[in-house]
């Protein structure tokens, strides 16, 4: 948990008072936390955006996804400003989920291919749909059985999974089963929550070690 029910209000707050949505403020805060880690001045993501647009496709299973590009100069930048610029990079990105990514690379074969573990990271909101009809049939007694579930394929690309509901905001990263790999991540989700629980208490955030 990065942050509890509470917390997730108030980090909305801040983001609200910057002018952007939780989504924004959440990719500042994870371009901050790559900042603090590595010292790089500008962060470089990709999140998935859902590709679904005739009923036909609500009909069937699986993934209708593309990747929306993310950048976000984070150097020497208050919570506002970077939450600013990536709320700014994602909308004015959201079409390029249409691009099939491989497909641009092919055509420009200058460009430098992402390194397997190229950061992808996924946004889930439980108050949305079709979430959101998902939790309240569960909550409302229709079935016990309710749930989401996985067929224990995945793809290396999407490596950090963020799932904000009812009791808060939730953060999961897939990584490699060996001890390097443990201590990485368990520092790394220190620092988001450190950072995201710092916004939520004072709309910015200081520096962290």
């Amino acid at each position: 948990m990065l942050l509890d029910a509470d917390q997730t209000a108030r980090f909305e707050a801040a983001c609200t008072a910057a002018g952007t949505r939780f989504v924004g403020g959440l990719y500042a805060c994870t371009a901050m936390v790559e900042h603090e880690l590595t010292g790089a001045a500008t962060y470089y993501g990709l999140t998935p955006r859902d590709t679904r647009r005739t009923s036909d496709n609500f009909m069937t299973q699986g993934w209708f996804t593309g990747l929306v590009p993310i950048t976000v100069p984070i150097a020497a930048t208050t919570f506002a400003e970077a939450a600013w610029a990536a709320q700014t990079s994602f909308d004015s990105g959201l079409n390029l989920a249409r691009v099939p990514y491989y497909r641009v690379l092919e055509l420009a074969p200058w460009l430098e291919n992402p390194h397997p573990n190229f950061p992808v990271s996924n946004f889930l909101h439980g108050g949305a749909a079709p979430l959101n009809a998902v939790i309240a049939a569960a909550e409302m007694g229709y079935s016990n059985n309710i749930g989401i579930y996985s067929d224990g394929r995945f793809s290396y690309q999407l490596t950090i999974y963020v799932f904000r509901y009812e009791a808060g905001t939730a953060m999961a990263v897939m990584f490699p089963d060996n001890p390097v790999a443990q201590k990485s991540v368990a520092r790394y989700i220190a620092t988001m929550k450190s950072v995201v629980e710092q916004v939520a208490d004072s709309g910015d955030w200081g520096r962290f070690g």
